[in-house]
């Protein structure tokens, strides 16, 4: 359609007055009135887009200037379309655009500014959580309470309730621990008075019969080899070299009919045994008809073949079967006996007939073994005891070595030297070691009293407590040191099980943490006795989320001592900032593999982006890197984010993206992309809106790209001025 003011159509070409864009600004003598031209026929045009003053038509050349708004994808303009424009800028150049008397649409504009560009790197990871804490039962008994699955509990709530019904075995070993542990005291005790008192009448006379015995070695070996001692070695050489001989004479005739005879006599026993199972399966299978024919069975499907021999199982329901209803009537009992027993014959003679066969196969191996020439190695056997033989009748003639005299005098030097420690009495380090084996005793007998008492107590209740460490003993008054003891205190402070602030916080445990650990139990209705085993407390960081019960796991079923109850996964983590306050610190993670290629990337402490699979996006930090690891999809490392707030739980287990900066331009000037105009000469410019609204095409060199702005630079750019944006 033409334009009603021009008569030319939309889009003409401009005759421009010879301002090539070489780094200065093209200026129009009218506001609102520049607007480039679209370098191609197929991109849009805005109906104000080819006005132009008249003030300055007179002045115009014939030098065309073309300059497009267009798609920074259009990097290049094809030859075919640079002709074409070409084409149609020739066929209007005498013909200026007549548009005085158009009014500009209104344009959309956008300041530059200057801020942050950031290029990125995408990297997949699963959002998780620490390992989960596996709970296990502490003892047998009865399972009255358990944490709901997908429940959340906090410090002081009860993970899972046991009523005690300790069994006979379970009972008779804790009572043989306890005996043994003060079997334990009394050894120690009587050890540690042995050496207070000094060496016994016995423990002298042991030293000094090894003393003896040294020196007696020592004057053997050096004494020279006696006419009885060179004969035995001359013996030996000819027994050595007569067993020798004998591995080449070959079985005597009385030696292969004796081992012959085991062959036959074996297999004898085989066929014996194979008789007496066949008579057990028809003793077995007439039993079972015995049984089939009964009015009524008390356990089906044992009346076919294939159903024999009975199993265990089978067995057992047939003993049942016996011991209840069907004890009234006697011949059925009998029946049923008689099956039994016929099953069992059965099996034994199947046994039989296996053990004969082992020792046929072993008579026939054998008879084949002492038939067979003799083996190598039983030559070399017999050539090394020859060899033996003959070292030793050597080292006679030859006399002891200097290092056999050394060892013989070290020997005794040690001999001499323990009698004479003997002598002096214990050392006052031996005595302190005695003394803390005493000790060592004692603390063993008091645990397996305790532990002796857990099993004839109240009903236990196993409750969660804030800590890093594990529990491992038990803790009562008279505990060493620890910080374990510290960690018990502060929960049963932040419980409010000490109303009067007289435990101090410490790694001893006093009367006052005694006192506090009995309103404890008191609150939780098990035994009151100020003490805490370690099964007592379940430790996590912070509040657990619960899994689902374990296999077979059901409130009021009876439970063993091991068996897993419930998975608990801390959620967060609670500790104390440095002004002395609770501080809670989620304990979620996502974890992906980074190629080591990107492992300049990031460090302890970068900052990234999460982006979850809803387009959400979230802060985090890189909490950990682990070391390279070569795998089948190349070298990488392991990396731990941390989100800096918490996440929905719904998102565990899913994938998460995490962005991390890969380049980054600070502080620069930026304006929308759509604000460059890609010229036909090449290069890029944006249409700058100065005072009174006059525009001008300032030329531009572009940076980074990045979330639609680019990085811009060029000649009087600044931030805060206003450039056109197409719409």
């Amino acid at each position: 359609m033409d334009d009603p003011q021009s008569g030319k159509a939309p889009g003409s070409p401009l005759e421009l007055q010879g301002n090539q864009l070489t780094g200065d600004p093209v200026q129009n003598s009218r506001p609102q009135d520049s607007r480039p031209i679209a370098a191609t026929p197929t991109l849009p045009t805005r109906s104000d887009d080819h006005h132009l003053g008249k003030a300055d038509e007179s002045a115009l050349s014939i030098q065309l200037l073309r300059r497009s708004r267009k798609p920074l994808v259009w990097s290049v303009v094809g030859a075919v379309g640079i002709a074409l424009l070409v084409f149609v800028g020739l066929r209007f150049l005498g013909d200026p655009v007549e548009n005085e008397g158009v009014e500009a649409g209104p344009v959309a504009t956008s300041e530059i500014q200057v801020r942050d560009l950031a290029e990125s790197e995408e990297y997949t990871g699963q959002l998780q959580y620490d390992d989960a804490i596996p709970v296990a039962a502490s003892g047998s008994g009865y399972l009255t309470g358990l944490v709901g699955d997908g429940e959340t509990i906090e410090r002081g709530a009860v993970v899972y309730r046991l009523s005690n019904d300790p069994g006979e075995a379970e009972l008779l070993t804790a009572q043989q621990q306890v005996a043994s542990a003060e079997s334990q005291v009394a050894s120690a005790s009587e050890q540690s008075s042995a050496v207070s008192a000094g060496p016994g009448a016995a423990e002298l006379s042991s030293a000094q019969a090894s003393l003896a015995q040294a020196q007696l070695s020592l004057q053997n070996l050096t004494a020279p080899a006696s006419q009885a001692e060179m004969t035995a070695a001359q013996a030996q050489l000819g027994q050595a070299d007569a067993a020798y001989a004998d591995l080449f004479d070959g079985l005597s005739s009385s030696e292969s009919n004796a081992l012959q005879g085991e062959v036959t006599r074996a297999g004898q026993s085989y066929d014996q045994a194979v008789t007496g199972r066949d008579l057990a399966w028809i003793t077995l299978l007439t039993a079972q008809a015995s049984y089939c024919g009964l009015a009524s069975v008390p356990v089906d499907g044992l009346c076919a073949l294939s159903d024999l021999p009975l199993t265990d199982s089978d067995i057992s329901a047939l003993t049942v079967a016996v011991q209840t209803s069907l004890a009234a009537d006697p011949a059925t009992v009998q029946v049923i006996q008689t099956f039994i027993t016929g099953s069992n014959s059965y099996d034994v003679a199947v046994v039989a007939i296996d053990n004969a066969a082992t020792a046929w196969a072993n008579a026939q191996a054998a008879l084949d073994e002492a038939s067979a020439a003799p083996a190598q190695a039983d030559i070399d056997q017999a050539l090394a005891a020859i060899y033996q033989a003959q070292d030793n009748l050597n080292l006679l003639l030859a006399g002891p070595s200097a290092l056999e005299v050394t060892q013989a005098e070290a020997n005794l030097a040690s001999a001499e030297a323990r009698l004479e420690e003997l002598l002096e009495g214990a050392t006052a380090a031996e005595r302190r070691q005695a003394a803390a084996a005493v000790e060592s005793a004692k603390i063993s007998l008091e645990i397996s009293r305790l532990q002796l008492a857990d099993l004839v107590a109240a009903p236990t209740a196993v409750s969660l407590f804030y800590g890093e460490e594990i529990s491992w003993r038990t803790l009562a008054m008279g505990s060493s040191p620890g910080s374990d003891i510290r960690q018990l205190e502060e929960n049963l402070a932040a419980l409010g099980f000490d109303p009067d602030g007289a435990m101090v916080v410490d790694d001893m445990f006093d009367e006052a943490t005694e006192q506090a650990v009995m309103l404890w139990e008191e609150s939780l209705g098990t035994t009151v006795d100020g003490s805490v085993s370690a099964s007592d407390l379940v430790y996590s960081p912070g509040p657990v989320k619960a899994g689902a019960a374990g296999e077979g796991i059901e409130l009021g079923m009876a439970v063993s001592s091991g068996a897993m109850l419930v998975d608990l996964v801390a959620v967060s983590k609670v500790g104390i900032d440095s002004t002395g306050s609770e501080s809670v610190e989620s304990t979620q993670k996502i974890v992906l593999q980074l190629p080591v290629d990107d492992r300049d990337l990031i460090e302890d402490g970068t900052a990234v982006v999460l982006e979850l699979a809803d387009g959400t996006e979230l802060d985090a930090v890189v909490s950990t890197i682990g070391a390279p690891v070569t795998g089948e999809s190349g070298s990488t490392v392991e990396v731990v984010v941390v989100p800096v707030e918490p996440i929905d739980d719904a998102w565990t287990g899913t994938n998460v993206s995490v962005h991390v900066t890969s380049d980054l331009a600070e502080q620069v000037l930026t304006v929308p992309v759509s604000a460059l105009l890609a010229l036909v000469e090449g290069g890029y410019a944006v249409e700058v809106i100065d005072a009174g609204d006059s525009t001008r095409l300032v030329a531009v060199e572009t940076g980074m790209f990045a979330n639609g702005v680019v990085e811009i630079s060029g000649e009087g750019l600044s931030e805060g001025l206003l450039v056109v944006v197409p719409e």
